[in-house]
């Protein structure tokens, strides 16, 4: 679930991110957050991953204040939710395997990581693309393969920030339904942010 409330944020040029901010998204939700350049769409992302901190008002995630958790807790609440990133930050020097496996090891998955990957592979549609690099791959491609990292730890919560800003009409319907797909079969709340 996700909780802001009276969220404010100023960043240090004096420049006004949001302003009195309330939200409430329920768990198993799907929502679009809509808004032109410049409205608040990245500052309310950062908000959501604790990557900023409100100056007034608090932002609760999956049960953690945001606002107030030491580097551990944050930790464990980055955790509970999966990012998308518009310009897909796989590393390049690992397969699409090993890009998900790498995911894995970062929060101490050490077991079932070929049925995980097998899996997550399946609900993108990229069943067989497990050794090919992202160099190898398709725009569309590497926006399934950030996706299937987002989800592959089982997150409660995925944000996607722009998921369909680079690609052309098809793919972007396509990346759609497979967040539908995410919330449906997974139960998992999707949160799409875009212009």
């Amino acid at each position: 679930m996700l909780d802001i409330r009276d969220a404010t944020v100023y960043y240090p040029s004096g420049v006004q991110g949001v302003d009195n901010l309330n939200l409430h998204v329920d768990d198993g939700e799907f929502c679009f957050i809509t808004g032109a350049s410049g409205s608040g769409k990245s500052t309310l992302s950062k908000l959501i991953t604790g990557e900023l901190q409100p100056d007034v008002g608090t932002v609760r995630v999956n049960g953690y204040n945001m606002s107030a958790l030491d580097s551990k807790t944050m930790a464990e609440a980055r955790r509970t939710i999966g990012m998308v990133f518009q310009d897909f930050r796989l590393i390049t020097s690992m397969t699409v395997e090993e890009n998900l496996e790498f995911a894995m090891r970062c929060i101490g998955v050490s077991r079932n990581m070929e049925e995980r990957i097998a899996r997550v592979l399946s609900i993108v549609h990229l069943e067989g693309k497990e050794y090919r690099y992202p160099s190898e791959l398709s725009g569309g491609e590497q926006q399934r393969v950030a996706i299937a990292r987002a989800i592959i730890n089982r997150p409660r919560l995925v944000i996607a920030d722009e998921p369909t800003g680079n690609l052309d009409p098809k793919l972007a319907e396509e990346i759609i339904k497979i967040f539908v797909d995410i919330n449906g079969i997974e139960n998992t709340t999707v949160i799409v942010i875009t212009h």
